[in-house]
C-alpha cells in the first residue's frame, strides 16, 4: 500500500501522485494508494482519481486522529512526498519525518529539507520536483523489490531525526550565531 498523509494544496503535488500512481497501476496491477487529509485541492484529486479511472484503487480518507493516522501508516508500504518545486523551500517536511519514523520507504522530492532527510538509495528514494514519470518509476521499483523496500525503511527508521539530535543542531547553530557577533 502506498500512502500519502497531509493537507491538499497545490504545493504538494497530489496531482502529480495521482498520475504517477496511475500509470504505476497499469504496469503493476496490485496496487492500493491511500490519500490521508483534507485541503483546497482534494475536491479536485477525487475528480482526477476518477477521470484516471484509479477510483477503486485510491482511498480518500480525510483527516484522521493521531491513532487512526499511525495505524494507516503501519499498514502501508510506502509513503511517498511529492512536492512541487517550492523555491525556496521553506518549511519542515513533517509527513516525510512520519513515514521514516513508521519504516516505511519514502518517496519524495528532492528538494530542501528534504535533501537533509533522505540519501537517495540509502534512506529512500528521491524524485525530481513534479516529475510524475519519475515517482511512477519509484512507485514500480518499489512495488516489484520487496528487499529494497524493508532495507529502506529499516534505514529510514535509524537516521530519522529524533528530539535530542534535533537540540543538539539548534544549539549549535546558536552558538555559531553567538560565536560570531562576538567576533
Amino acid at each position: 500500500m502506498v500512502v500519502f498523509s497531509g493537507s491538499f494544496y497545490p504545493w504538494h503535488g497530489v496531482d502529480v501522485l495521482l498520475r504517477a500512481f496511475a500509470e504505476a497501476l497499469e504496469l503493476e496491477g496490485a496496487m492500493r494508494l491511500v490519500l490521508i487529509g483534507e485541503g483546497s485541492t482534494k475536491a479536485d484529486a477525487v475528480a482526477m482519481a476518477r477521470d484516471l479511472g484509479i477510483e477503486s484503487s485510491t482511498e480518500f480518507t480525510g483527516w484522521l486522529d493521531h491513532r487512526a493516522v499511525t495505524q494507516r501508516l503501519a499498514e502501508a508500504d510506502v509513503g511517498v512526498a511529492p512536492y512541487r518545486p517550492v523555491e525556496p523551500f521553506y518549511f519542515e517536511p513533517v509527513k516525510v519525518l512520519d513515514y521514516m519514523a513508521a519504516r516505511l520507504a519514502v518517496i519524495a522530492s528532492a528538494q530542501g529539507r528534504i535533501l537533509d532527510l533522505i540519501t537517495h538509495r540509502v534512506s529512500g528514494l528521491l524524485v525530481a520536483p513534479a516529475s510524475h514519470e519519475e515517482l511512477r518509476d519509484a512507485l514500480v521499483e518499489l512495488v516489484r523489490n520487496a528487499g529494497l523496500r524493508r532495507r529502506l525503511g529499516e534505514e529510514a527508521a535509524r537516521s530519522v531525526p529524533t528530539l535530542g539530535t534535533t537540540a543538539r543542531e539548534l544549539l549549535s547553530k546558536c552558538e555559531a550565531v553567538v560565536s560570531t557577533s562576538r567576533g
